[in-house]
């Protein structure tokens, strides 16, 4: 049987090699059960967001390079930062391939921390085609808070939206605050991102938990530029070209014991 996928945008090209390269019975036999089908694509988000707008794409063109050319839906599942979309891939979903979705990059570190009893999907058991893009995660502010710079951060409290236990977005900011010392206070609850953005500029709060920078240059390309968002700290191996004043996480100083890093020519690969 085949278990739920977790797909990214590559995933289209990746699935299409892997058929076009079987012997011709298998590819008659994958057109064969694909054909008249609809295949779910699981969104965890609500309409409008990253996830959203990327599932959207894939559901418009995957199914026509695929042997069978299945019909694509796309299905909104929010809830729990992504758990409740996890959990339905893993335990409600037919694990035969017609229901792929993009699932929370949170999880992994939730899983991995036991953070969330109300995670029951494992994670290690879903069937992983690709990843949709790569991008640099920002905690943000709003241009009319007070905190300006991650130094700022650490000595007021400043409230920070979120969605979800399972969520990056919860899982960041709780990390700066045991790590750096900042004074983030999560505020849980908010839907999906365009409800956290909506919420900075009322001011119920004054910034987000963390979203990619493509994810902000897609959504609101005017943000950034025009310093009506104020990116705090990145995170990710390199900083971002358009970012190199924003603080990369990882040149941060901060004790050895707490560098989660570890350079590629240093790694190990356990198979």
């Amino acid at each position: 049987m085949i278990r739920p996928l977790g797909v990214a945008l590559c995933g289209a090209a990746l699935l299409s090699a892997a058929m076009l390269a079987a012997p011709p019975a298998m590819a008659d036999a994958v057109a064969d059960f694909y054909r008249g089908k609809q295949i779910r694509v699981i969104v965890r988000t609500t309409p409008g967001t990253d996830y959203d707008q990327y599932s959207r794409l894939i559901a418009r063109y995957m199914g026509k390079y695929m042997p069978g050319n299945p019909s694509m839906v796309v299905v909104n599942m929010t809830g729990g930062g992504g758990i409740i979309a996890a959990n339905y891939m893993a335990q409600v979903a037919p694990r035969d391939g017609t229901v792929i979705g993009i699932v929370s990059q949170g999880l992994a570190a939730d899983q991995a921390l036991g953070m969330s009893p109300q995670l029951k999907a494992n994670l290690r058991e879903f069937n992983w085609l690709a990843n949709v893009n790569y991008s640099n995660q920002l905690l943000a502010v709003w241009h009319t808070s007070a905190t300006k710079t991650l130094e700022d951060a650490m000595h007021r409290v400043t409230t920070i939206g979120t969605t979800g236990a399972g969520s990056a977005s919860v899982q960041y900011p709780a990390f700066y605050n045991h790590v750096l010392g900042t004074r983030f206070k999560i505020v849980f609850g908010y839907p999906g991102g365009a409800h956290i953005d909506l919420a900075m500029e009322r001011g119920e709060v004054e910034g987000r938990g963390t979203n990619p920078y493509s994810s902000y240059m897609a959504t609101h390309p005017e943000w950034i530029p025009k310093k009506l968002l104020i990116p705090l700290v990145q995170a990710g191996v390199e900083k971002e070209p358009e970012l190199p004043h924003v603080p990369n996480i990882l040149d941060l100083d901060v004790k050895p014991e707490d560098k989660m890093y570890t350079p590629p020519e240093k790694r190990t690969t356990i198979w």
